[in-house]
């Protein structure tokens, strides 16, 4: 199940799920994508886990595809995480920051 409230996400241990995030300008205008901007997802668990997010060109947000091997090793709680945007001159803009990744369980029928 994947869980949404504000910035904060929910997602059951071992599930996959498609997450949009909308990056915006200092003014509060959305940041329209650019050839060769790339987006990027970290996680801190154990380490830092890193997994870069679609960004079409011409969109108003990037998309973080997650598949069951991204969450099925992490134990279940609480993690912060940030998404961050990288220009295509290699400027960093980090627009998610402080906000919580939760792995919830599941129960399974054996």
């Amino acid at each position: 199940m994947l869980k949404i409230s504000g910035n904060n996400i929910e997602l059951t241990r071992g599930d996959a799920g498609y997450i949009d995030f909308v990056p915006v300008n200092a003014d509060g205008t959305e940041y329209v994508i650019g050839a060769g901007d790339k987006a990027y997802f970290r996680l801190q668990a154990d380490s830092v886990i890193t997994k870069e997010c679609i960004a079409e060109v011409g969109s108003a947000f990037v998309t973080l595809a997650l598949e069951p091997s991204d969450t099925i090793n992490l134990d279940f709680g609480k993690y912060p995480y940030e998404v961050e945007l990288v220009t295509a001159n290699n400027e960093p803009f980090t627009f998610i920051a402080g906000s919580y990744f939760t792995v919830s369980f599941e129960i399974e029928e054996h």
